[in-house]
């Protein structure tokens, strides 16, 4: 899961492009496959016979544009960018002809990432709501089309923040919310240290 790039004044969410880069040739030369996010949600849950990373990329800012975007085009390395609805076009971020860019090549995937970025989990579920369909309507406007895959993400908290908020019944909060709305099919939960990210799929 990745950011920002060459943006150094961001170091908690900043990779440099050369780590970039040998991150990717890592992955090469061990002999794993780049996952290809049209192919992720059949095969999620079916036995994989070759080792397989799915690269993704959190909030769209203008630097994976302008730095990440030309490397994995040129590699073509497939990957999701995940996107949030409210900062698109503004100072920092990528606009949505950009946006659009990435989705009508053969390995951009857009990826849904609410509507203000903000901790959901802190939002009543009528607020958590709004903010999906705020979002959701938007990407229908914009792209045609609804995201199949949603994450949502803590906004970089606090590891104690995380800490406190990583509980149970907040899970299931966030469950109930969303099934009540939308058909959960997939709940993705990776383990990191300040990022704390649910993957929905939303089936249309």
């Amino acid at each position: 899961m990745y950011h920002r790039f060459n943006e150094n004044k961001y170091p908690s969410t900043n990779i440099k492009m050369d780590m970039f880069d040998e991150q990717m040739k890592i992955i090469k030369n061990q002999g794993y496959e780049f996952y290809d996010p049209k192919n992720f949600l059949n095969e999620f849950d079916k036995v994989k016979k070759s080792k397989k990373i799915l690269i993704t990329i959190d909030d769209g800012f203008k630097s994976f544009y302008n730095e990440a975007w030309p490397y994995l085009k040129k590699n073509k390395i497939p990957f999701i960018l995940f996107v949030s609805t409210e900062p698109v076009g503004k100072r920092g971020y990528m606009t949505w002809d950009e946006i659009k860019e990435i989705n009508d090549s053969d390995i951009g995937y857009i990826g849904h990432h609410s509507h203000s970025h903000e901790y959901l989990i802190d939002k009543t579920e009528k607020e958590f709501i709004k903010d999906i369909e705020t979002a959701t309507k938007i990407f229908k406007d914009k792209l045609g089309y609804i995201p199949s895959i949603f994450s949502s993400s803590s906004s970089a908290c606090p590891k104690a923040k995380l800490e406190n908020k990583n509980t149970g019944a907040n899970k299931r909060k966030i469950f109930r919310t969303f099934r009540s709305f939308i058909h959960l099919k997939i709940i993705y939960i990776p383990p990191c240290l300040y990022i704390y990210t649910y993957i929905y799929t939303i089936i249309k």
